[in-house]
């Protein structure tokens, strides 16, 4: 009976290490925002781009709206022209927004100018690739971003000119 027990206390603590290890490695994979911050963090760092992030209030009277953005900046490291493009994913609580990757208005490209920055900012009507809605600030949010990947990352270099 005293090893039945045993293995099975083993089994279990096997199953729930595997299970957590699991997770937690998903987890680090899949999920780049751990916390908020204000300044410019790294997300991804590739030999020829680096791409930031970073949270921010955005307040527009004049479209009645005071709500929490993510930003993304991409630098371009080289002296060659280069379009970045990804399949952004966005979790808000247990809700997952192009998970599958099929969603086209989700899909992100952006040309860049050799050491050319492009960053996201506040602006009325803004809209695009490098601005992630978070919440709303004005009232109760039932549900505010949790996460986001930017998955199917992808930098080629431009044959367009850019003058």
């Amino acid at each position: 009976m005293k090893t039945t027990r045993k293995i099975s206390i083993l089994g279990l603590l096997l199953i729930l290490v595997t299970c957590f290890g699991t997770t937690s490695l998903f987890a680090q994979d899949k999920s780049y925002i751990l916390k908020k911050p204000t300044e410019w963090t790294l997300v991804k760092d590739l030999s020829d781009v680096a791409i930031y992030y970073r949270y921010q209030t955005c307040d527009q009277p004049s479209e009645g709206t005071h709500k929490e953005e993510v930003y993304l900046k991409v630098v371009n490291k080289t002296n060659k022209s280069l379009t970045v493009e990804w399949d952004l994913e966005l979790h808000y609580g247990k809700k997952c927004f192009n998970c599958d990757g099929n969603n086209a208005e989700m899909h992100a490209k952006i040309d860049l100018k050799p050491k050319e920055e492009v960053a996201g900012e506040c602006m009325p009507n803004a809209n695009g690739p490098l601005i992630i809605f978070s919440k709303m600030m004005t009232f109760e949010y039932p549900l505010s971003l949790s996460s986001f990947v930017l998955n199917a990352l992808k930098v080629t270099e431009s044959h367009s000119r850019h003058d």
